[in-house]
């Protein structure tokens, strides 16, 4: 009796165990059917310090800001630029672009946007004491350079109201990007200044899809619907969690606690692939292995170090769709992508006369916040080095802080550094590698590149600007300071509750159009 007993609560603990995983795993659309509101969450891998759009960076604003405050554009996968605070903008001459706003656009307290308080936004935003780093999407305007060296005030920046809903900007150069840099949420305008609080972060006036219910412990974020953006009833509502470890995300992800991952690591893509629920997203970035000061007035081991990457077996290591050791732009922003070649006989060649760094300076550093897909490809780098030059490197690893804070003193002989652009433009990679840029790490000081760079900027024509894109890319990589990694695309997981969001390559989550998916939705899905 004892035995039937057992083998009847062993078989019941089975199926207890399976019901929970399957209620578990239908959790939103369990939801769905009992009529409560469904929501959609997605997490962040750190918590932002705090809403200001003026310290927009990473995902946080990526994720979260870019739902909450909007500029004059938004930028589309596979459409462009769209207006989003502006009906259009047109351009007077080279110099001078006026913008007509949208007059249905509201803040979520309901009170009309004003072309005054764009104009107050840009100010504050070029204003020294405010010490933020997107000053660089305002550097083209007039007067923005004198402003931020303390020599004018933030009032005279070439920006003005001409009415409620009319705004001109004055340039004091050409830039072909400018119109671009207006789809940052950075450059939103301002209703008042930000609560620093998180208690009272419902309290922040925004203009996006989306306000702030609550910020609650451990980093959890509810958002609702701004009732004065249009569609707004359409919109369900959402959850930021806090997530810090790509494991952890994707078992919330496979019991339903997470709608959308957005880092499935590499060593599982494989696995995941035949899924309905995987897709890739093909991301502008500049992604490179950086070569540190000591290896400044190396040139030749800096070559070796190039040449000596089986980038083919890198590409099937991280299943990448791009090869490493070409540029990390979408191949269109050139005519012929250059690309290091894999040559270990020359790479031991050039080796061959150098004694190498002791191991204490033989270092490859890397931030521990690319999670594991980034520690497995430094690893395959140390084995690769030793394998084909016989030069040991040791890992250094740190957090993402003190990683940015060793990269402006002392960047490490070998570091890699991701690189993400605020706009899918051939201008916003290579102005990181002027000599002037603050994230220039590579302490790369070349002017027949700045000249290049610079030419790109002022150049209107797509044609031209992709030859001027190819000779800037080649003369970066003729001087072997760094190993661009190849197009980046992440593999992600969305299941089949919600619909009409959107990630662009700028690696931006778009809820504008996030809706509920009905039942034919989902099956489309499925199929």
């Amino acid at each position: 009796m004892a035995k039937i007993w057992r083998s009847l609560r062993s078989k019941f603990g089975l199926i207890l165990l399976i019901a929970i995983s399957l209620l578990s795993f239908n959790a939103i659309s369990g939801l769905l059917l009992s009529g409560k509101p469904a929501v959609f969450r997605f997490h962040l891998l750190g918590e932002p310090m705090d809403l200001d759009p003026a310290h927009i960076s990473g995902a946080s604003g990526s994720y979260l800001l870019y739902n909450l405050y909007r500029s004059l554009y938004r930028y589309r996968p596979g459409i462009g630029l769209v207006p989003e605070g502006a009906t259009h903008c047109n351009w007077q001459n080279q110099k001078r672009l006026t913008c007509y706003l949208d007059p249905s656009r509201k803040w979520s307290d309901g009170s009309a946007v004003t072309a005054t308080q764009y104009v107050n936004a840009f100010r504050r935003l070029v204003d020294p004491a405010t010490r933020s780093v997107q000053t660089e999407l305002l550097l083209s305007l007039a007067n923005a350079r004198e402003i931020l060296a303390g020599k004018l005030e933030p009032s005279k920046l070439g920006i003005k109201a001409r009415s409620s809903h009319i705004l001109t900007f004055d340039l004091a150069t050409p830039d072909s990007d400018f119109e671009y840099r207006l789809a940052s949420p950075a450059l939103a305008p301002l209703h008042s200044l930000p609560i620093a609080n998180k208690s009272r972060a419902q309290e922040v006036v925004v203009n996006g899809p989306y306000r702030v219910a609550e910020w609650g412990n451990r980093g959890r974020i509810r958002l609702e619907a701004n009732p004065h953006y249009p569609d707004a009833q359409k919109r369900p509502a959402v959850e930021v969690l806090l997530v810090d470890d790509d494991t952890t995300a994707l078992r919330l992800y496979e019991t339903g606690h997470l709608n959308l991952l957005r880092r499935l690591p590499s060593i599982l893509i494989d696995k995941y692939r035949s899924r309905a629920d995987f897709f890739q997203v093909p991301l502008a970035r500049f992604d490179y292995l950086g070569f540190g000061p000591a290896l400044k007035d190396k040139p030749e081991l800096r070559r070796a170090l190039t040449l000596a990457l089986d980038y083919d077996k890198l590409k099937e290591l991280y299943h990448a769709l791009g090869r490493p050791g070409c540029p990390s732009l979408p191949i269109h922003y050139m005519k012929r992508p250059p690309c290091y070649p894999f040559d270990q006989d020359e790479a031991r060649a050039l080796a061959a006369n150098h004694r190498y760094p002791p191991l204490s300076l033989s270092v490859i550093g890397f931030s521990k916040m690319g999670g594991d897909d980034i520690q497995r490809g430094m690893e395959w780098l140390q084995g690769q080095w030793s394998q084909n030059l016989d030069w040991n490197f040791q890992l250094d690893g740190r957090e993402q802080g003190m990683y940015l804070h060793q990269l402006q003193v002392t960047p490490a002989m070998v570091f890699r550094k991701g690189v993400s652009l605020d706009r899918p433009t051939c201008l916003a990679a290579l102005e990181n590698f002027t000599s002037q840029h603050r994230e220039n790490y590579l302490k790369y000081h070349n002017p027949a590149f700045d000249l290049l760079v610079e030419r790109l900027r002022l150049e209107t024509q797509a044609h031209r600007r992709q030859d001027i894109c190819q000779q800037a890319v080649e003369t970066l990589m003729a001087d072997h300071i760094m190993v661009p990694l190849g197009e980046i695309h992440f593999s992600m997981l969305q299941d089949q509750n919600f619909k009409g969001w959107e990630i662009n390559e700028l690696n931006q989550l778009d809820l504008t159009q996030l809706e509920v998916a009905n039942a034919e939705d989902r099956a489309n899905v499925s199929n």
